[in-house]
């Protein structure tokens, strides 16, 4: 028999917060009109024993929803209602391979119901890739063939995000992609996640870091583009072109990928000054 979810959260109306040293501004609203609201006896099998990954201010866990295996992220903070809300009006808008999909969201414990992916039952992400354990590393040889494949498709993802969507991640990353493969038969996707510090374009904000600070966040947080750090300039999808870098060029150094072109781009892509980056369709008429 179906277990029904067990974890409860007490609702709070917080529509404001921060993340390390980044200021957000206020992220008070509503939820879009086109998300389905989940009841929570219409989500099963979610218990503390399946969770399939966990980050600072959030835990996913691997559920049913109707027929479907879904990924259930749950705030750990009970005061994220902001960051729920924002996160899921953005998903709610996409409709893309690369891209998760918002099944809805569950108001009792502010989760976000979405597309469980996975490679052969296992929640594989790009950072596994890199760092392949004694359980992974047989799948990740599987993969050698299809890296260049697997790169078009972050990127395709990203200029979707940017294009048609006019969204700036702001956190991409090796472990913010997913690989995911249903059979044996279907081919391997790249799948761009988490949201949480996404933004319109023309809302990117400003760091403002000490000198210690930002000392942190070149050893921490390496995937941030030196400008933005550095207060130079705003969140912007020329930020987003630097971490794309930084994905390639960990990509052609760990030796998955021999491909100069891809390196040279990923050495041009991590320039200091965004004015110096390629765009995307630089990128994708070279890759």
């Amino acid at each position: 028999m179906l277990k029904k979810a067990k974890y409860h959260y007490s609702k709070s109306h917080s529509v404001t917060g921060t993340s390390g040293h980044f200021i957000y501004g206020s992220t008070s609203g509503s939820l879009s009109s086109n998300i389905k609201i989940i009841k929570e006896e219409e989500i099963f099998n979610m218990s503390e024993s399946t969770s399939i990954g966990s980050g600072r201010f959030s835990t996913c866990y691997l559920a049913t929803f109707i027929h479907f295996k879904v990924c259930i992220k749950v705030p750990k903070n009970p005061k994220g209602f902001s960051h729920f809300i924002h996160e899921a009006n953005i998903i709610s808008h996409f409709a893309h391979e690369n891209l998760p999909y918002l099944f809805g969201v569950c108001l009792k414990d502010h989760s976000i119901v979405m597309t469980y992916h996975n490679f052969k039952n296992k929640t594989i992400t790009l950072h596994d890739a890199l760092h392949p354990n004694s359980n992974t590393a047989i799948l990740i040889q599987q993969l050698s063939s299809k890296w260049i494949g697997i790169v078009r498709q972050i990127i395709n993802g990203c200029n979707c995000l940017h294009s048609k969507y006019k969204i700036i991640h702001n956190d991409l990353k090796c472990d913010n992609i997913v690989l995911t493969s249903q059979s044996a038969s279907e081919s391997i996707k790249a799948i761009i996640i988490d949201f949480n510090k996404a933004c319109e374009v023309d809302k990117g904000k400003k760091y403002n870091l000490s000198n210690a600070e930002k000392e942190q966040y070149k050893k921490y947080h390496h995937h941030i583009a030196p400008d933005l750090r550095d207060g130079q300039c705003c969140q912007s999808q020329e930020s987003d072109i630097f971490s794309l870098g930084k994905i390639f060029h960990a990509l052609c150094n760990n030796s998955l990928l021999d491909h100069s072109a891809l390196l040279e781009i990923s050495y041009k892509c991590m320039s200091y000054s965004k004015c110096n980056r390629p765009t995307i369709k630089q990128i994708l008429d070279i890759i």
